[in-house]
């Protein structure tokens, strides 16, 4: 009988340390973005008129700066690199800039059903870790005369 209050003790104390150890991880568990990423996504912002305003969420602002918050942006939580772009069917006017050729990290990558023009960049030829690309029904989009970069894409 003793020992039964040291045995509580014991299973207070690991229930404490559990307890801070999950709290901590968890407060640290949002990584931010990628600067490098962030910018290109910007600077791929501003090529494209949304006239809907659905990527309004994209920004500089203090309460904008996550890209991982942004509409359409899907970022690993671990390592903070934006492995998804899904901006389809958000009516979105423009060009794929090179840009978005930074985006090393992306996986999936769906700009379809907008109004995107121009030729694309071979600089996406940088994606090599992309699984999935359609840019579908988009009018105006062509392609680039030499297609090779696309043999990079898994």
């Amino acid at each position: 009988m003793s020992g039964r209050p040291f045995q509580h003790l014991i299973a207070l104390s690991l229930l404490l340390i559990c307890f801070i150890a999950c709290w901590t991880v968890s407060d640290h568990a949002e990584v931010g973005c990628i600067e490098r990423e962030r910018e290109a996504l910007l600077h791929f912002r501003q090529g494209v008129d949304d006239y809907y305003g659905v990527l309004s969420s994209w920004g500089n602002g203090e309460d904008k700066k996550d890209c991982y918050k942004w509409r359409g942006v899907e970022c690993n939580n671990q390592t903070g690199h934006v492995i998804m772009l899904d901006l389809s069917r958000y009516y979105l006017r423009g060009k794929i800039g090179p840009s978005l050729g930074e985006l090393q990290h992306l996986k999936h990558f769906n700009l379809s059903w907008n109004w995107f023009e121009g030729i694309l960049p071979p600089q996406l030829g940088n994606l090599s870790n992309l699984q999935s690309l359609d840019l579908g029904y988009n009018n105006g989009l062509t392609t680039c005369d030499n297609l090779d970069w696309l043999s990079a894409i898994h």
